[in-house]
């Protein structure tokens, strides 16, 4: 394999297109911190299921770079409660399958996805199995790299896939309770 050719396939991994909004779209993002601390004194996280060692908010994650598992979708049962924010565009259905199949086996996760209530995969993978709370405001991102922030085009929402979950949903002005946000 050639340089460019390894340049290449890194900028794949890195990027996916988005059909939303026909461009392409940076996967490292990471949550914000105070979102993520705010909902761990909640939940309890045991790991955080869609990192890697530069946006990792729990010391246990699946990843490259972790020492349990490069890849969450390839692990039968994870650490539960497990927080997921996963890579968004092509592919999400996968993510929401596992989700599910991790609520099956007994297993909490707690996802911040993009609230696009009317795809198939919204209403296929969301709806019938999980707590949705839709967030108020558009969560600005941050690349772990430096000190950019990402505002996307979309609002969020956590779904909580639990062995008690499904059905409900609510809306949740998480800036107003967030201390520490600075977004």
């Amino acid at each position: 394999m050639t340089f460019s050719q390894m340049l290449l396939e890194k900028e794949i991994a890195e990027e996916t297109f988005n059909p939303y909004t026909k461009t392409k779209t940076f996967t490292e993002w990471q949550t914000p911190v105070a979102l993520y601390t705010y909902l761990d004194s909640i939940y309890g996280f045991q790991v955080d299921a869609a990192a890697n060692e530069s946006n990792h908010l729990s010391p246990f994650w699946y990843g490259p770079g972790s020492s349990y598992n490069t890849d969450a979708l390839d692990v039968p049962k994870w650490f539960s409660p497990a927080w997921c924010n996963p890579p968004y565009g092509k592919g999400i259905e996968k993510w929401l399958e596992e989700f599910h199949a991790q609520q099956l086996s007994g297993g909490t996760v707690v996802a911040l996805v993009p609230a696009r209530t009317g795809t198939r995969w919204w209403q296929k993978g969301i709806v019938p199995y999980a707590d949705i709370i839709f967030l108020s405001g558009r969560v600005r991102f941050v690349d772990p790299s430096g000190p950019e922030k990402n505002s996307p085009d979309h609002e969020s929402a956590l779904c909580i896939y639990g062995p008690l979950t499904g059905g409900t949903a609510k809306w949740w002005d998480w800036r107003k309770d967030v201390v520490g946000y600075t977004g």
